[in-house]
């Protein structure tokens, strides 16, 4: 299973039978939607936000090796005027593209490259 968390800024995998932390990968921001498990990648958005308590380094989408928790790539959106900003949806996958949206209104499509 694979959880990410917005108060620890990490995604974890966990092994469901025993809930044991088999990795875990640090996202540097808020996870608040589902990750999406697709051809033994985690794709996971991170927000974060400024100025606020705390100021977040990373927001963006992250692809993630499923086995090794290893970072694969990161896409860093853009600095915006809104006070939030990221990745805050599920990624969904539609032929090979995977969209996800930010909370600067704009919908992000990313070509998957074939296996």
């Amino acid at each position: 299973m694979y959880i990410g968390s917005s108060d620890a800024l990490k995604l974890y995998k966990l092994e469901l039978a025993s809930g044991k932390v088999t990795w875990e990968f640090n996202t540097g921001g808020w996870s608040w939607a589902k990750p999406l498990l697709h051809d033994g990648v985690i794709y996971i958005g991170v927000a974060s936000a400024s100025p606020y308590w705390q100021e977040l380094p990373q927001q963006g989408l992250y692809a993630v090796d499923a086995s090794s928790g290893q970072m694969l790539w990161h896409y860093r959106s853009k600095t915006t005027d809104h006070f939030a900003k990221g990745i805050i949806s599920q990624p969904a996958l539609t032929h090979e593209n995977l969209m996800v949206t930010g909370l600067d209104g704009v919908i992000r499509a990313f070509h998957l490259p074939d296996k």
